[in-house]
């Protein structure tokens, strides 16, 4: 009676979990900067949307990281800041995010989508704009 009884509760728990399609997105614009001598810089913002974030108003969560290049003076400073709960990784053309979430109960969902940035007239700036569907989650 007990196996059968923790068999029904992990099932309602399988279930309850909405199919990854359900869980949202999010609307990412990542901008870089760079100069001819070294600093670098990108920006990623992301509006995540689900029915528990519906609308504009969703979660908004940003990740700055910049390189400034050493000087005669002073070293080199690289940070790497992202708002808690949430990260990216970004390599081969490909975004991934990662974010905590409450959908209603607080779950970590992730995706990712093909990013390309266009670089802007002067050169010195790139930016490019992408949906990520979510496409897993864990409890």
């Amino acid at each position: 009676m007990q196996f059968t009884t923790l068999f029904l509760a992990a099932s309602a728990a399988v279930l309850s979990v909405a199919a990854p399609a359900d869980m949202g997105q999010w609307d990412v614009i990542v901008t870089e900067q760079w100069s001819a001598i070294g600093y670098k810089a990108v920006q990623v913002n992301a509006n995540f949307t689900s029915p528990s974030y519906p609308g504009a108003e969703g979660l908004t969560s940003s990740c700055s990281k910049k390189h400034i290049p050493a000087t005669t003076n002073t070293p080199a400073v690289n940070t790497d800041d992202c708002d808690p709960g949430f990260s990216y990784t970004w390599e081969g053309g490909v975004i991934k995010l990662q974010q905590v979430v409450e959908l209603p109960n607080q779950m970590t969902v992730f995706g990712e989508a093909p990013l390309k940035t266009i670089t802007g007239g002067v050169g010195r700036s790139a930016q490019g704009q992408t949906i990520v569907k979510v496409t897993s989650a864990i409890a």
